[in-house]
């Protein structure tokens, strides 16, 4: 009788326990979807309170925005929808990166933003947790090649540079194959003919003045080194150094098959990065075309209407990153120009001009017949 009523008391605690589980699981999941964090614990380059006050007061219309100034917890980040890193400029902690993922393993987002020198300069080790996914930001800065429009050439203009067709059809670019995107917006009119599109070439002029492609300022940014599962989705286009090389690169996990999302374990997750924390930035983010880059990128993390095009995702239009070797360094080197020279001979010291450096008196008898022809009295 005893044990009977013990292991109806423990039965009754599991189902205490698991029902209370499930009510945290409901109350977390009601409330993961109005919050973006900030993060602010790692001298952080911007904050909604120091040069990202634009982008926090749109983002104010539909999220509630909080700040993290304490080490990154899993606790404290789970109850957001987006935690986003505005240019770290600490070391983040195994415990922090642990953190991070499992928040994107469990369906939230993060949007991970650094600049022109990546982990150098920045004095951070995000490329740990960024190697996970198929991402690296490089120690480097992107330069543009032409003066237009900005003076400083690390301020890029990029008009080339989008690489998935999805992120201008959802920014209302006119993408080709595209027939509602003809129009700005790309809204159709009743029985299928574009907005406009009323007594013939009404779509078609309208085409012509929308913009394939959008326009963004890139400014002191860094390239990204990109592979998958990671998916590229800007790049630094045919103008600027290095050439048509990643700037903006994301990832999404797979969502176990019947979860809920941003359930334990339900995956779904998504991560961005992009290598310029100065384009959203309150000097940046008005120019150009950079907010509806934030938009699109707003709207990928934290709904599901954003679906990249599946043809751009696995083979974009993006060049192999080439190193270029330290010329002036090479030229300090001894005879650097046989770097790439034949095969050395097996008596190496035949290889050796004596000539170049010597000490003698070989030149002494010209510069006294110099004082001569000089007329130069010599003593």
């Amino acid at each position: 009788m005893l044990g009977e009523g013990r292991e109806g008391r423990d039965r009754g605690d599991r189902d205490v326990s698991s029902k209370r589980d499930r009510g945290d699981r409901g109350e977390r999941e009601r409330n993961v979807e109005p919050t973006i964090i900030f993060d602010a614990s790692k001298k952080e380059a911007f904050t909604p309170s120091n040069g990202m006050k634009h982008l926090a007061r749109r983002l104010k219309n539909n999220w509630q925005i909080q700040i993290n100034k304490e080490p990154i917890t899993y606790e404290k980040i789970i109850d957001s929808r987006v935690l986003i890193l505005a240019g770290p400029r600490e070391r983040f902690s195994a415990g922090e990166f642990e953190a991070i993922k499992r928040y994107i393993d469990e369906g939230r987002s993060v949007l991970l933003m650094i600049g022109e020198g990546g982990e150098q300069r920045f004095d951070t080790n995000v490329n740990y947790l960024l190697e996970q996914y198929g991402m690296m930001v490089n120690s480097d800065a992107v330069v543009r090649t032409v003066y237009y429009k900005y003076f400083h050439p690390k301020e890029c203009l990029i008009q080339n540079g989008v690489l998935n067709r999805e992120i201008n059809r959802q920014a209302g670019k006119r993408v080709p194959g595209s027939f509602a995107s003809k129009v700005p917006g790309g809204v159709a009119a009743p029985g299928g003919a574009p907005a406009g599109d009323r007594g013939g070439g009404g779509a078609a002029a309208v085409s012509e003045l929308v913009p394939s492609s959008l326009a963004f300022v890139y400014p002191f940014g860094a390239s990204l080194s990109v592979e998958k599962p990671g998916i590229p989705i800007l790049s630094s286009g045919n103008v600027s150094f290095p050439l048509n090389r990643p700037v903006a690169a994301v990832h999404e996990t797979k969502r176990t098959p019947g979860s809920k999302k941003g359930g334990p374990g339900s995956g779904g997750g998504k991560l961005a990065v992009l290598g310029s924390v100065h384009m959203l930035s309150d000097q940046y983010l008005d120019k150009e075309e950079n907010s509806k880059v934030m938009e699109v990128l707003m709207k990928w993390l934290t709904t599901d209407e954003v679906k990249l095009n599946s043809i751009d995702a696995e083979d974009p239009e993006v060049s192999d990153y080439h190193f270029l070797p330290d010329t002036a360094k090479l030229a300090g080197s001894l005879r650097s120009c046989l770097q790439e020279s034949d095969d050395i001979p097996k008596d190496f010291t035949s290889m050796f001009d004596h000539s170049l450096y010597k000490l003698d008196t070989s030149v002494v008898p010209a510069a006294l017949k110099a004082f001569e022809r000089l007329s130069v009295k010599h003593e």
